[in-house]
């Protein structure tokens, strides 16, 4: 199994690097409107490791420059850290769902682009709390992220959050022992546990959705973005009705 993993790990990367050979993000400071990621990326959606970025969210926002003649200039942030940026205008754009931020009325938002859909992960040998009440866990999720149905049980107690940088991380973490379990998107650990040499897919137990909300893109409300917006979520609608935004998906599943 882990070699099925591997051999599609390697293979969506080698389609990375093809389409990419070509930069798509100009570092052109003329007319640029800069894209804010985190430096360890969140593959499939944000890939960071290969030749030049791709990902589902990156290769969707590049179709939509290129066929709207923007230029698009990638900058490496921590989360919490390109939030704040967004928000005083120093940077433009971020992959993001609204539900997952604090004050969300910061930012514009374009209209919804995939679904991600968070889950619980177990420890293979402890896939039986998944069958019970969420109560007196310790759950490791990621730093700056909200997750709307576990906000009210981490506030009152019922359960121990843990603040972890990273997917990679939070499943090293729970392979450890160190949390009872972590939250996080499928496809994100999925990707993980591919090219993790000391984590393997039959050692984890995935559990019950927590959220799913729509994943999009924030706009800073610090510059004018408006004709940006518009143009991106026109762009959008033709890729979902013509067939590219699937074609698109499809590289990476």
């Amino acid at each position: 199994m882990k070699q099925i993993y591997t051999i599609l790990f390697t293979a969506t990367l080698l389609i990375c690097q093809l389409l990419t050979s070509t930069p798509a993000f100009s570092t052109d400071k003329g007319d640029t409107f800069t894209l804010a990621i985190p430096k360890e990326g969140w593959p499939p959606y944000i890939i960071t490791d290969t030749n030049e970025p791709c990902g589902i969210m990156l290769d969707i926002i590049n179709e939509v420059a290129n066929c709207t003649g923007k230029k698009l200039h990638i900058e490496y942030y921590p989360e919490i850290r390109s939030q704040l940026m967004l928000a005083e205008g120093r940077v433009h754009i971020q992959p993001k769902a609204r539900e997952w931020v604090d004050k969300p009325s910061r930012f514009q938002w374009t209209d919804p682009v995939i679904d991600s859909t968070d889950v619980l992960i177990f420890r293979k040998e402890e896939a039986h709390l998944d069958n019970k009440p969420l109560k007196d866990l310790s759950v490791g999720v990621i730093l700056g992220y909200r997750y709307p149905t576990l906000e009210p049980l981490f506030e009152q107690g019922e359960l121990r959050r843990y603040n972890v940088n990273n997917t990679d991380n939070l499943l090293h973490m729970l392979h450890h022992g160190h949390i009872q379990a972590a939250v996080t998107n499928r496809h994100v650990a999925e990707w993980i546990i591919m090219q993790s040499p000391d984590i393997s897919i039959d050692q984890f137990v995935f559990g019950k959705a927590v959220d799913s909300v729509p994943y999009r893109f924030a706009l800073t409300k610090a510059k004018p973005m408006d004709d940006f917006m518009s143009l991106f979520n026109k762009e959008l609608s033709a890729m979902k009705e013509d067939g590219r935004l699937q074609e698109i998906m499809n590289r990476y599943h």
